[in-house]
């Protein structure tokens, strides 16, 4: 008897163990918080989402004073940065010039977006009016001439859902990637500056693919109102293993409740 009893407890202790990794699998384990990291590297591809032109200085420019003073045969660079600098361009404006250290980036593709209906029929003109600026300031700023990509029309989304600038993100990672010569994870996404629907489709597109996400901060704190010195941007770290388990088990657990059902 006790010859197989012997022979019986390796067997059970890997049945034993078997059904401990079994019950360890059906928890649905909560992914971790999602973090920023101010250690950010440089990347040589950004994507980066146009708003409506915003400024917020003192003698606020419209769009169409920018458009002017950058048509000027001479522009006032001083006078379309200070402008520039104190609208919510700013954040975008600095996450070029982190990614430009060295000569580093040299793709940007610009998400920009369509005009829209208000109920009364009145329309409100979109920021793909603004891009050509955007680039044009963008070329003055940098070390060294970047290629900037905005006139596509998957590039031009409209703002109010979700699905466009998801579909945006995936043609700049499945095929505008490839045509540069860049690997998806060398393009870094930043989900500053527009609608919370556009937000919402670019993290969708990138978080459980693993690709780069940033935060820049803008130019005021939202929770203090203060000022910042300058906007920083962060990597935003998400766990997408996590996400990625605890959805499956999610749904496992939710086909075992209809099977019981």
């Amino acid at each position: 008897m006790s010859d197989w009893l012997l022979l019986l407890s390796p067997l059970l202790l890997f049945v034993i163990f078997v059904l401990w990794l079994l019950i360890q699998q059906r928890r649905v384990a909560l992914p971790r918080d999602p973090t920023l990291d101010p250690d950010l590297g440089h990347y040589p591809g950004l994507v980066a989402m146009l708003g409506i032109f915003n400024d917020r200085s003192g003698q606020p420019w419209k769009l169409a004073n920018l458009k002017a003073a950058l048509e000027e045969k001479s522009p006032d660079w001083g006078a379309v940065l200070a402008h520039a600098e104190h609208s919510n361009l700013q954040p975008l404006l600095e996450a070029v010039r982190h990614h430009d250290r060295d000569g580093e980036l040299r793709h940007l593709w610009l998400i920009s977006t369509l005009d829209l209906k208000k109920p009364d029929g009145n329309e409100i003109q979109g920021s793909h009016a603004l891009a050509p600026l955007v680039e044009r300031i963008i070329q003055h700023v940098c070390s060294q001439h970047v290629a900037v990509y905005r006139e596509d029309k998957e590039l031009i989304v409209a703002p109010d859902d979700v699905t466009p600038t998801y579909r945006a993100l995936t043609y700049i990672y499945g095929v505008e990637a490839p045509r540069v010569g860049l690997h998806p994870y060398q393009i870094i996404a930043d989900i500053t500056g527009a609608r919370a629907t556009m937000t919402a489709g670019m993290i969708l597109a990138c978080a459980p693919r693993g690709f780069p996400l940033q935060y820049t901060s803008t130019l005021a704190d939202p929770a203090t109102k203060e000022e910042n010195d300058r906007p920083q941007p962060q990597r935003l770290q998400i766990d997408t293993y996590g996400l990625l388990r605890h959805a499956l088990q999610a749904v496992d657990q939710r086909l075992d409740h209809e099977h019981l059902e």
